[in-house]
């Protein structure tokens, strides 16, 4: 029965990241001007009181992202908030699959490599492969979000 409601709470926290819910989206909070600080529905910021056991959320993500878009700081942010939060339930790492030589991992958890490109000057663009994906694992089972590129479908 335990180990029922701890996945029916894995799938709950892995609908939060999936889906966008306009009520719930993070906003970065203007007022803290070298922090990042980001508002969260109740639910989200007490989901770890129901979890009995550690949680191991894992971001792959490419360091070249965070030159492209700051949207994946954002993430990696609001995932950082969610671990501090959580009294040590949530261990939070995060890896650059290719840096870090975790490429095949990410690949066998399903988390998606797509192209992106850069331009380093106006005569001179680069395109790259980059990761951007989760992997939520609770004891033996684990939720994947093979691609996020938002933080308005992260809560």
């Amino acid at each position: 029965m335990l180990l029922r409601n701890v996945f029916l709470i894995m799938v709950f926290v892995t609908i939060i990241l999936s889906f966008t819910a306009a009520q719930t989206t993070p906003t970065k909070d203007e007022t803290q001007a070298d922090q990042h600080s980001y508002q969260f529905a109740d639910v989200s910021r007490n989901i770890y009181k129901e979890i009995p056991e550690q949680i191991s959320i894992t971001y792959f993500r490419s360091d070249k992202l965070k030159s492209v878009d700051h949207v994946y700081q954002e993430i990696e942010d609001i995932l950082r908030e969610y671990a501090a939060w959580a009294n040590g339930k949530i261990l939070l790492s995060v890896y650059d699959p290719v840096r870090d030589k975790k490429t095949q991992e990410a690949q066998e958890y399903g988390i998606l490599d797509f192209h992106i490109g850069t331009r380093d000057s106006p005569d001179e663009a680069n395109i790259f492969i980059a990761y951007s994906g989760i992997v939520i694992r609770y004891l033996d089972r684990f939720r994947v979000v093979p691609l996020i590129q938002s933080t308005d479908t992260l809560e």
